[in-house]
């Protein structure tokens, strides 16, 4: 069980464990158990965190201000407690990602989502994302779209009390560096 090499990272410790290369290089987790370890890990250069597992896995206290893509096929990577992810983002299958309260996905806006299959997004209350390229079940989502519900399986989903839905819309900042394309916003409306 992963309990035997992580400590126990409390919300807001300072310590965190660092993953980071400066070449483009892949760490698989198949985590597949019914416990949901907080690993404290900051992930830099251009690493890429690909979680095969199909239990829960929570990367706290840390944003990852990694170039690399987080993927997962099945099971689900929650930020918690202000971590975040740098890179871009490819879910299949049944694969979850989750961000907490207080977390964020890439804070310029140059990551790239895409969502297919059944895989799901989850955004708490008073989350926003901000991304240049919003891929739901293969379809390419135009900025200004609202509402964005199921579609064709892959979701975005608000969690929190009040499901009111979501918008997809202009970033106020102008143009990522990235390709020069208009950033977009996703967040409750």
């Amino acid at each position: 069980p992963c309990s035997s090499w992580v400590w126990t990272p409390t919300k807001g410790e300072a310590n965190y464990v660092s993953v980071t290369s400066a070449k483009p290089a892949t760490l698989t987790i198949p985590h597949n158990g019914t416990d949901t370890p907080n690993f404290a890990c900051r992930f830099t250069g251009k690493v890429s965190l690909d979680y095969t597992g199909t239990g829960i896995y929570n990367l706290v206290n840390q944003y990852s201000d990694t170039t690399g893509t987080l993927s997962a096929s099945q099971g689900t990577v929650s930020f918690d407690w202000s971590a975040g992810w740098g890179g871009d983002v490819a879910l299949t299958g049944t694969g979850k990602v989750s961000f907490g309260e207080g977390c964020t996905l890439q804070k310029d806006g140059k990551s790239v989502v895409s969502l297919a299959d059944t895989s799901k997004l989850v955004i708490a209350d008073g989350v926003t994302l901000v991304c240049r390229k919003l891929t739901l079940g293969g379809a390419e989502i135009a900025v200004g779209t609202s509402s964005l519900a199921l579609r064709q399986g892959a979701a975005l989903a608000v969690d929190g009390p009040e499901q009111r839905g979501l918008q997809y819309r202009p970033r106020p900042v102008g143009r990522t560096s990235r390709d020069k394309g208009q950033a977009a916003v996703v967040r409750r409306w």
